[in-house]
């Protein structure tokens, strides 16, 4: 007894929706207990062709183990035969933020980031989130992230890592170093003010406005 192909091969990490396991010898199969990714497939069905179908709980990976076990205790199948989708990511915010010796709170935005059972690990700039807090597969937050200097020399890219699956998006956010104030001109003004002075110096923003 053997698998040969499951239908669909691949799907959302979220889980319950069916696939269909054929393979050689189902046929004989009258009880049968599935596992995908090693968590139970519910709602089995064995079909007169021999087909198992059943309903798939929720996961992550990319090449994930579907196993079938005949009530004598025969084993079919093995790893790679279902996937789930990967991470996709979709937003972050703050997307500018200073670095420096402060504790930050970021709120990302995707799909497939995870399940309830199944948090991914979270970098931004290169510094690990250090609690990563997982609504549901389409919203986390990532709390108590340190912006320090490293992360300012890592750069803008965001990391999402679950299972064997490693979303890097270069360019997600911008950290940059505290203002610091250069020049002010002029240096000096009357004291009934109504002056327009500029400030020069580092770190006011990438847009010109009015503070």
């Amino acid at each position: 007894m053997s698998i040969t192909s499951v239908t669909p091969a691949l799907g959302s990490v979220n889980g319950g929706y069916r696939i269909s396991i054929s393979g050689n010898g189902l046929g004989t199969v009258t009880t049968a207990n599935v596992t995908v990714g090693g968590r139970p497939c519910t709602e089995i069905v064995v079909a007169m062709n021999g087909d198992v179908s059943c309903e798939v709980p929720p996961g992550v990976g990319s090449r994930v183990a579907v196993l079938l076990t005949t009530a004598s205790g025969v084993v079919a199948g093995g790893q790679g035969f279902f996937r789930y989708f990967p991470p996709i990511f979709s937003s972050i915010e703050p997307r500018v933020v200073i670095s420096g010796d402060l504790l930050m709170d970021f709120i990302i935005r995707g799909s497939n980031l995870g399940t309830f059972r199944d948090t991914p690990s979270v970098q931004v700039g290169g510094i690990d989130c250090g609690i990563v807090n997982l609504v549901n597969s389409t919203f986390m937050r990532c709390l108590q992230l340190r912006t320090t200097k490293r992360a300012e020399m890592n750069g803008d890219t965001v990391s999402i890592e679950h299972g064997a699956d490693l979303l890097e998006v270069p360019g997600a956010i911008r950290i940059i170093g505290r203002p610091v104030v250069r020049a002010v001109s002029p240096a000096s003004i009357p004291s009934v003010g109504n002056i327009r002075v500029t400030v020069s110096g580092e770190n006011f923003g990438a847009v010109e406005s009015h503070i």
